[in-house]
């Protein structure tokens, strides 16, 4: 919440022999802000929003020290800086002031803000991933159940001069229709609550979203994708519902020759339950592989869940046990 112009109360520590032991307190004004990118800290982090800049003679007045203890050191490249670690060490050594502790050397391009931010987009890629087969079985399993119940309106059409691709024709775009339905909503919402979860999730990573922007290729590329995924999942249902002749579809009663001969219709007729509950179980064991593909959906639907859950469980626990470990 501070701003250039404003003021901070600081405990000038240089002061505190001359004051007889206690530091006085100063008043600094804030002159400028500082963007942070890497986040340095070693062993001990300190967070950006936490950190304060300043000269040298300021800062060696406020906190009365008279050494460094960590010294930060950039190159051009980072091979170049790799190959120069032990000559740093050396040099420092020489000086006979410092005695260098611990080195460690960071490529900026792949520092751990970035792969950490790599890592968490490739999680929430493999979850969308999960959530278009779910999407995907959800669409075959409607567009199976809508052709099966709609095999002699399939014949009628045929027997007034439907050919079989109009029909095929005629039920992809439904399921074209279906992600219509989908996408229209969902890139109009997307857009904002993208920019709110990237602004968020750029807080968490050390970086900075200052701005309002719309991706292009991410809205082409969520409307090809919601339009291509249901027409692609209604391809199979509907050839295979569209291949049914017109004596077939005018003859079909929707009863089986050996429907309730089976052993689970048998099991079923036993059951020591009302009618209306047999029939509705009965309904249900008819079409079995319907009962898998819905199985199947859910349970993708749930460890899609289940990972999100888990996921951002386990960077809470990880994020806790660091603050907790640091006294933060």
């Amino acid at each position: 919440g501070l701003a250039v112009g404003d003021q901070i109360v600081v405990r000038a520590l240089s002061q505190a022999e001359a004051s007889g032991g206690s530091a006085p307190e100063e008043t600094w004004t804030i002159v400028g802000t500082v963007f942070f990118p890497y986040g340095y800290g070693g062993f001990s982090p300190v967070l950006p929003e936490n950190s304060v800049f300043a000269a040298l003679p300021d800062a060696q007045h406020i906190t009365g020290f008279n050494s460094f203890t960590t010294l930060y050191i950039r190159y051009t490249d980072y091979p170049t800086a790799k190959a120069h670690v032990e000559d740093i060490n050396h040099t420092i050594a020489a000086t006979g002031t410092y005695i260098p502790i611990f080195t460690f050397n960071e490529d900026p391009a792949k520092n751990s803000l970035i792969a950490f931010t790599q890592t968490f987009g490739g999680v929430m890629a493999m979850l969308g991933m999960m959530a278009l087969v779910v999407s995907g079985f959800l669409v075959f399993n409607v567009l199976t159940a809508i052709v099966t119940e709609q095999r002699q309106q399939i014949g009628v059409m045929k027997s007034v001069g439907a050919s079989r691709t109009d029909n095929f024709l005629m039920y992809s775009g439904m399921a074209l229709i279906y992600g219509l339905m989908g996408v229209i909503p969902g890139v109009l919402l997307g857009i904002p609550v993208g920019f709110v979860a990237a602004k968020a999730f750029a807080e968490s990573s050390n970086m900075v979203v200052d701005k309002f922007g719309v991706s292009t290729q991410a809205v082409v590329l969520g409307i090809v994708v919601g339009l291509a995924v249901p027409v692609l999942a209604s391809l199979l249902p509907v050839f295979n519902g569209t291949r049914v002749s017109i004596r077939e579809a005018l003859t079909d009663l929707g009863i089986s020759a050996s429907y309730g001969r089976g052993p689970l219709a048998r099991l079923v007729s036993r059951l020591p339950v009302p009618i209306t509950v047999r029939q509705g179980i009965s309904n249900v064991i008819r079409k079995k592989g319907r009962i898998v593909l819905t199985v199947i959906t859910l349970t993708l639907a749930a460890g899609s869940f289940m990972g999100v859950f888990a996921v951002f469980n386990s960077i809470s626990k990880v994020l806790d046990e660091f603050f907790k470990a640091y006294t933060f």
